[in-house]
């Protein structure tokens, strides 16, 4: 099976955050985080909210892994 995006984001103005299932036929299923290339520059005042994104899309991914896992067993 491909890759299914499980979430994705921008955590900042120039960042995106990407999580994905990767299923191949030939070994274990596994979930990739996908980070910036480079290193994220955050003020002080803007880390809350950047911090808070980053957790919201790891929130969705799980709960998205988690409906597939559930579709799976039925």
């Amino acid at each position: 099976m491909p890759k299914l995006v499980l979430a994705r984001g921008t955590i900042t103005a120039a960042d995106e955050l990407i999580i994905v299932l990767n299923q191949p036929d030939s070994e274990p299923s596994a979930v990739l985080i996908v980070w910036p290339a480079a290193a994220s520059v955050a003020s002080p005042t803007a880390f809350p909210d950047i911090a808070a994104a980053a957790v919201r899309l790891f929130s969705e991914a799980a709960t998205t892994l988690a409906a597939i896992k559930a579709r799976k067993r039925l």
